[in-house]
């Protein structure tokens, strides 16, 4: 679902954006620039550190859709900037999928391997602030 990222990008360049699932909704979120990282951390690991199974989840952190609308409007209000308007609508077609994602993913073998992660949510919003917004 686009929704995930939607929800920091449209209000962030001024589009108004529905919101389809309940504010309480809970998912693993990974900032853009951790996820580049992560890829060329792994295209680094020496094959005899991953082993046979090459399966990784990525580092992540939890958060519910709330905090991520909040901590959007606190970083933008932070920046100066004009928000469109965020509504919640609830889709009962993409609330169904996101219910069939999961809320939490241990990333453990990832942190022993080393992988980088976000230190907080603020900080992702910001970076996307940072690398895309117009000066």
């Amino acid at each position: 679902s686009s929704f995930c990222s939607g929800v920091f990008r449209e209000p962030l360049n001024g589009e108004d954006f529905a919101v389809p699932v309940p504010p309480q909704t809970l998912l693993p979120l990974l900032g853009y620039r951790s996820c580049v990282q992560s890829f060329i951390h792994l295209a680094e690991l020496p094959a005899d550190v991953l082993g046979d199974d090459r399966a990784v989840f990525l580092r992540n952190q939890g958060h519910t859709v709330h905090e991520m609308i909040e901590t959007l409007k606190e970083v933008a209000q932070r920046n100066n900037l004009v928000l469109g308007k965020i509504t919640m609508s609830h889709d009962p077609v993409v609330a169904k999928i996101i219910q069939g994602w999961p809320s939490q993913i241990d990333a453990a073998r990832a942190e022993r391997l080393g992988f980088p992660a976000d230190t907080d949510l603020d900080r992702v919003v910001q970076d996307f602030i940072d690398d895309f917004m117009p000066c």
